[in-house]
C-alpha cells in the first residue's frame, strides 16, 4: 500500500465506497469515516496526508470537524459537498479548507485535486532538500523542508494554501500579484473570477502574521491591481 494515507469522511455509503475504490487504484491507503464523531476520533489518534470531508454529516457536521482539524493538525482538507453556493465555499475556505469540490463530481476531477494536494503539501514536506532551505522576511521564517512557519521565532499554523501564498510573496517581495495571478499560481487552475476565494486566503493569512489585520504592514493591497509583500 502507498505511504500516503487519505481519510474519506462521507456518510453516503455508496459515495464513500466509490471514492475509496478509485483512490486505492491510485495506490493510496484509504480509510473511511461515516459521521463527524467517528472522523474526529480517527483524526485525533492517527496521522493522515489528506482528508476528504463532506459538510453535511450526522452527529458532528463537517464545519465543526474542519474547525477541530485546523486547531490540531496541518493536514490538507479537501471539501466534497452538495453545498454549491458561494457563501458555503467561502465559509469552508475561511475555516481553513484547502480546496472545494461540489457534488455531483467526476472521478477524474476528484483524483486530479487529490493528486495536486499530495504533490503540493506532502511531497514538498518530505523532500530531500537541505534544512538550510529557509525563506526569511523581516521576522517571518518559512522552512520549505518541514512546512513550518515562524513569526518572532514562534510557530504559526498555516494551511498549505496560506503557506504557498506567503512563500510566493517572500520570494518576490515588492512585486504586485493580481488575484488571477495568485489563483493560477496557487490553485494551478484556470481563473474564472474567483476573487472571493483569493480574498479569503489573504484575509486568513493576514490574521496570522499581522499585528493589525485591518491595517496590514506585510501584505498590502494595491487598489485595482492586487497584493504585494512590502519590504519597507
Amino acid at each position: 500500500m502507498s505511504q500516503f494515507k487519505i481519510l474519506v469522511v462521507e456518510d453516503d455509503l455508496d459515495i464513500n465506497d466509490l471514492i475509496s475504490r478509485y483512490l486505492q487504484k491510485q495506490n493510496y491507503s484509504v480509510y473511511s469515516a461515516f459521521d463527524g464523531k467517528e472522523a474526529l476520533e480517527l483524526i485525533s489518534s492517527n496521522e493522515y496526508h489528506l482528508v476528504i470531508l463532506d459538510l453535511m454529516l450526522p452527529k458532528v457536521d463537517g464545519y465543526k470537524v474542519l474547525e477541530v482539524i485546523r486547531e490540531q493538525k496541518n493536514v490538507p482538507v479537501l471539501i466534497l459537498s452538495a453545498k454549491s453556493d458561494e457563501i458555503d465555499k467561502i465559509g469552508a475556505l475561511d475555516l481553513g479548507a484547502d480546496d472545494y469540490i461540489t457534488k455531483p463530481f467526476t472521478v477524474g476531477e476528484l483524483l486530479a485535486r487529490v493528486n495536486a494536494q499530495i504533490r503540493r503539501f506532502v511531497l514538498l514536506n518530505s523532500s530531500n532538500q537541505t534544512t538550510s532551505n529557509i525563506l526569511k522576511f523581516k521576522n517571518l521564517h518559512l522552512n520549505l523542508d518541514t512546512y513550518e512557519a515562524l513569526r518572532d521565532d514562534k510557530p504559526i499554523s498555516l494551511t498549505a494554501k496560506e503557506f504557498e501564498i506567503l512563500r510566493i510573496f517572500i520570494e518576490n517581495h515588492n512585486k504586485v500579484f493580481s488575484k488571477p495571478q495568485i489563483y493560477r499560481e496557487i490553485w494551478k487552475d484556470e481563473y474564472l473570477g474567483e476573487d472571493n476565494v483569493v480574498m479569503v486566503q489573504i484575509n486568513r493569512l493576514r490574521s496570522k502574521i499581522e499585528d493589525n489585520p485591518l491595517n496590514p504592514t506585510y501584505i498590502q493591497t494595491v487598489w485595482g491591481i492586487g497584493y504585494r509583500l512590502k519590504k519597507d
